[in-house]
């Protein structure tokens, strides 16, 4: 049988598309489903919905025998075109079986796409912005994978390399197991820092308590954020949809602000309880009663992620990750949790990476993101 592409023109087609990969990885030990709900209302384009201030989508289902077997999404985002001076198409929660023709379609379908939109470039997996979903898998298949990060299966890079699609730049993950104390040359340095700049590391016992530092926090995210690979500008709107999705799921005891003799903040890191396996067990539902294996691992941690962190311009070079890591991680000892694994950072992030030598961290898992000339 051919393949069949089916766009998605309704609703309930988004949630068919959403939920392709429920079957694809349905016998995969390693993928961790998304909330369906967050998922449909992120993607579906409205007024309401901020992503579509400055991006433009097309989504469409791949059907062999009938039965849904991929899916590729393709993403305009106006301000990165703005920002390259050229039109470039992002491909985005590309999902397929292991069948050379479904792949091909997909990836067809979307270069088509990119070619209609006069774009010389498509390249992803990429989402509506660098907090969305980004990168393809490439190392660490049997690692279970963060809330914010991505799985696939192996196969999914050849079937890309085949179709033309080569390397343009890696993000890798790091995973160290929490020390038994606080290394000596990370205290002395997190002291020294403390004393020669006059800072304090906040700490939070309720989530209404770091609020105050939202706007400060989201200026932070603006100014580090903007020079980053495949970041854009995002509208304050935007930006409070993912504060809403993660503040529910956070611990305020792994939230660490360093702020100066003014009280304002000069950097931040954000860890959050591991969720990967709540959410398996939940398979994309809150409700009735997922919600409640949530907040079960927020308040009984055994892993922890370190989600997002920055350090404001004026203060970069200054050791201020080193002090707010090693506050972290005295807050990991207290809790007693047995390991700690990184966002995705770009490979090339070498100020980022040096943070975590005090710790005898590992690479864990490697993604990429493929690019293709039209």
């Amino acid at each position: 049988m051919s393949v069949e592409l089916k766009e998605v023109k309704s609703k309930s087609d988004l949630l068919k598309f959403i939920k392709v990969p429920f079957e694809i990885y349905k016998k995969n030990k390693y993928w961790v489903p998304p909330l369906i709900n967050y998922e449909l209302r992120n993607l579906m384009p409205s007024k309401k919905n901020p992503f579509y201030d400055f991006s433009e989508a097309k989504f469409v289902i791949a059907y062999k025998n009938k039965k849904p077997v991929g899916r590729i999404c393709c993403i305009i985002n106006s301000k990165e075109c703005e920002m390259l001076d050229k039109k470039v198409v992002r491909f985005s929660r590309l999902e397929f079986i292991d069948d050379n023709e479904v792949s091909k379609a997909l990836l067809n379908y979307a270069e088509n796409f990119a070619k209609s939109k006069d774009a010389k470039i498509i390249h992803g997996p990429l989402g509506f912005t660098n907090f969305d979903h980004q990168g393809l898998l490439v190392y660490g298949f049997d690692k279970l994978p963060t809330v914010a990060s991505v799985y696939n299966h192996p196969y999914y890079e050849k079937h890309l390399i085949d179709a033309g699609y080569t390397k343009e730049i890696d993000w890798v993950e790091y995973r160290f197991a929490v020390p038994e104390k606080i290394p000596e040359i990370a205290e002395r340095v997190a002291n020294a820092v403390k004393k020669r700049y006059n800072i304090e590391v906040l700490k939070f016992k309720k989530i209404d308590d770091i609020i105050p530092y939202s706007k400060s926090i989201l200026k932070i995210i603006e100014e580090t954020y903007k020079d980053i690979y495949s970041s854009t500008l995002m509208s304050e709107r935007a930006i409070n949809i993912y504060i809403k999705d993660y503040l529910l799921k956070l611990n305020p005891e792994f939230i660490k602000i360093a702020v100066n003799k003014n009280n304002s903040v000069v950097g931040f890191v954000i860890g959050m309880p591991s969720l990967s396996e709540s959410m398996q067990r939940i398979k994309g539902n809150l409700f009735p009663f997922g919600f409640l294996k949530i907040f079960d691992s927020i308040k009984k941690p055994k892993y922890l992620d370190l989600y997002l962190g920055a350090v404001t311009p004026l203060m970069q070079g200054k050791g201020i990750p080193a002090l707010l890591m090693t506050e972290m991680t005295k807050s990991c000892i207290k809790n007693k949790i047995k390991y700690v694994e990184t966002n995705s950072e770009l490979e090339t992030n070498s100020k980022v990476q040096s943070n975590w030598k005090y710790f005898n961290a590992e690479i864990h898992k490697r993604k990429r993101c493929f690019i293709k000339y039209l």
